[in-house]
């Protein structure tokens, strides 16, 4: 389920605070932060909420193993994804 939310006239729209409650039920259902499409930017803080430690720290292991830090074909600094370039 994806989840959007906009409130009529307000500057800036909520989105932390709708992000906090959304992924509170998330974590009190038993559910998944993100499937299919990986974690992005607005979701990395919440994956706590259906990882374990050992789980997130297995991540991270697998991360540098790839090399993703420094490799920018697998992951753009600070970012999830990045546009691919042509060759």
């Amino acid at each position: 389920m994806h989840i959007v939310s906009w409130v009529p006239g307000a500057a800036p729209q909520p989105i932390a605070e709708v992000s906090h409650v959304v992924y509170g039920i998330v974590r009190e259902m038993g559910g998944s932060v993100s499937a299919e499409h990986g974690i992005g930017t607005l979701k990395k803080p919440y994956l706590g909420h259906s990882r374990s430690d050992a789980e997130l720290a297995l991540m991270r292991r697998l991360k540098a193993c790839l090399g993703c830090s420094t490799r920018p074909r697998l992951s753009t600094e600070g970012k999830p994804t990045a546009k691919r370039r042509r060759r």
